[in-house]
């Protein structure tokens, strides 16, 4: 058809990166999708939160989130001892 590109002529569209050799059916990457996940904290997990956020947001001088904040806390987690892990829950729901 008239007007219309072939591949050759498609430079390094989506479509084109899908149909090279070692790319053959790759999907590009999307970004991470953010997913809402409901749990409840008691009282005194909640007030560590909140102290938590204040502390950060005094060194910082930016506003944190929640979210954000649990988020680092969770890549904190990951690079974590297992023990210390297990220390930290046990201690924190006898203190």
């Amino acid at each position: 058809m008239a007007g219309e590109k072939g591949l050759a002529e498609a430079g390094s569209s989506r479509l084109l990166s899908r149909t090279k050799p070692g790319g053959a059916g790759v999907v590009p990457s999307r970004p991470a999708v953010k997913r809402n996940k409901g749990f409840r904290l008691d009282n005194e997990a909640l007030a560590r939160l909140r102290r938590l956020v204040e502390r950060l947001e005094e060194e910082t001088g930016k506003r944190i989130s929640e979210a954000a904040l649990l988020g680092g806390v969770l890549y904190l987690g990951e690079k974590a001892e297992t023990k210390d892990l297990v220390e930290a829950l046990m201690r924190s729901q006898w203190e």
